[in-house]
């Protein structure tokens, strides 16, 4: 399917009608992109909500091109600062003098990065120009991106992390298995973490420079320290993963204090178990009670569910080399399972002291129906819908006791779905641990990021893929993830039942060496537009 990428063409600018604005149309540093006013939400139907910091409410506006030059191309100006701040009063600022487009931690980069990922801007010099009104009374802004060099993405020679000095790559009690450096902010491919010392985002990699493959880490005599991420002093570095440390620090490998592990035997549901296991309702994740309600890296226990004591997920005694298969019939519970014959195997360690190990299923009635319908489309199997934010489903037989209950939008009806994964040779029900789910490790470390692109994403009745340009933007955004609570975009989809979403604006995947030209007519609406010539896979086009 070809799908193509929009580019805001230039007619004579006009707002939406009602839409006029009751403040200068202007850029900002927290909408570089995408010039923006407010508007009375009493007359303008088209308009949006965001954040403003000035006022500290959230405020009604649609996007301008009031104003601007559309035969001047914009450019950073040669020497700047921000330290006023741009209208709404964004507390990302760049105070210091910058030249050109700032390739150091500055502006939305130090402040927001974790959170939005890079952004980057710079304050225009030439306003008014193509993108940007002038502003009467402060800066213009602009997105801009910061050249990658050959060592860009090169471990810093010296960074500071939760009040430490490191050099190159090297293990961090957080993540004392996983070695990492922090690169340079013009590294296109770098993760971001969060110091919480410093209340600063940094951008990083994993890397390996250093190991030994050859030698296995071990703790020193100090032991195994009982931490959220359970780590351990290496006695002997370089070693499988850790490279030799900074000198003066230390180098950190995981381990397992004694608090922490599994419990030698365990009553769990009136049955008896032995170490790691598996259980009826955790069938593909195994787990166990731990030694002691101090270990520090544990989920909490709930009486009221028969988790008397902390507990943990655990990969003792499996054997990789043994797909597990059931021995029974598969069991039609809320959480389906069998009966393995072959434990140890991939997902199972040996059977409890009953010869009992257990295993994920399908029952026949959770199989995803061959043909089902829903809001008057058609789907066969494992499938997605408008309404799925990217994951995938189906509808079952009503006697699958692992599907949820559901209503059709269009008919009514009831039904009864799972989420499934296409092109599976059986539709997979969620498995579930007992307890509390886990909550994700942070990674160097900072927790799974809600306010990054959603995958997957549909608006306007056009699905979308990361960050994209649509028929009504004049810059590349996306969906982001409705636990993002520091976003400050809300927007809704009039052609979807005026669904509510939080969205950022992003820059991923552009070329900025490559001008964006129209492959066919420029369309006249309210925002004007046209399909891109030169349309990049890096964005879901083909």
């Amino acid at each position: 399917m070809l799908r193509s990428l929009l580019l805001l063409c230039m007619l004579p600018p006009a707002l939406s009608a009602g839409c006029d604005c009751t403040t200068t149309c202007l850029t900002t540093s927290d909408s570089p992109s995408a010039a923006w006013c407010e508007v009375d939400y009493t007359t303008c139907s088209q308009y949006m909500q965001r954040f403003s910091f000035a006022k500290y409410t959230y405020v009604n506006y649609t996007y301008c091109s009031t104003g601007t030059d559309s035969a001047v191309a914009c450019q950073c100006a040669s020497s700047w600062n921000d330290s006023a701040g741009s209208l709404t009063n964004d507390p990302s600022t760049c105070s210091t003098t910058q030249s050109g487009c700032p390739d150091t931690a500055c502006n939305n980069m130090e402040a927001y990065a974790y959170t939005y990922g890079i952004v980057s801007w710079c304050v225009v010099g030439n306003a008014p120009c193509k993108d940007a009104p002038a502003n009467p009374s402060g800066n213009a802004y602009m997105t801009c991106t910061p050249t990658e060099t050959a060592t860009s993405c090169d471990c810093r020679s010296s960074w500071t992390y939760m009040g430490k000095t490191y050099t190159g790559c090297q293990t961090t009690q957080d993540s004392p298995s996983s070695p990492w450096c922090m690169v340079d902010w013009t590294c296109n491919s770098a993760s971001f973490g969060y110091d919480t010392t410093t209340n600063t985002s940094f951008p990083y990699k994993s890397c390996t420079d250093g190991l030994d493959a050859s030698v296995t880490c071990t703790c020193d005599t100090a032991g195994c320290v009982n931490a959220a991420t359970p780590y351990c002093v290496a006695a002997t570095t370089p070693c499988a993963t850790a490279p030799k440390p900074t000198a003066g620090m230390d180098a950190y490998v995981t381990c397992t204090p004694t608090d922490c592990e599994c419990q030698d035997t365990w009553t769990y549901s009136s049955d008896t178990y032995t170490g790691c296991s598996t259980t009826p309702d955790s069938p593909s994740a195994p787990w166990c009670f731990v030694k002691s309600d101090n270990c520090s890296s544990a989920y909490a226990k709930n009486d009221t569910a028969g988790i008397t004591s902390k507990w943990k997920y655990c990969t003792d005694g499996l054997d990789s080399t043994k797909t597990c298969s059931c021995s029974g019939s598969c069991v039609n519970d809320a959480t389906p399972y069998c009966e393995l014959g072959n434990a140890p195997c991939d997902s199972s360690p040996p059977a409890n002291p009953a010869g009992k190990a257990y295993g994920t299923c399908t029952p026949t009635a959770c199989q995803c129906l061959s043909s089902w319908s829903y809001n008057g489309v058609s789907h066969s199997g494992c499938d997605g819908t408008v309404d799925a934010y990217g994951y995938t489903w189906c509808i079952v037989d009503s006697g699958c006791n692992a599907a949820v209950s559901n209503t059709d939008p269009l008919s009514g009806a009831t039904f009864s779905a799972i989420y499934c994964t296409v092109n599976a040779t059986t539709s997979v029900p969620a498995t579930y641990a007992p307890g509390t789910p886990p909550t994700p490790a942070p990674p160097s470390s900072a927790p799974a990021d809600p306010c990054a692109c959603l995958s997957t994403w549909y608006y306007n009745n056009t699905y979308y893929y990361g960050c994209q340009t649509t028929r009504d933007g004049t810059a590349p955004w996306c969906m982001v993830d409705g636990a993002c609570t520091d976003s400050p975009y809300i927007g809704t989809d009039s052609t979807n039942n005026n669904f509510t979403f939080y969205y950022k604006f992003c820059s991923d995947g552009l070329d900025s060496s490559v001008t964006c030209t129209c492959a066919g007519d420029c369309v006249n609406t309210d925002t004007p537009y046209c399909a891109v010539a030169t349309p990049r896979a890096t964005l879901g086009a083909t």
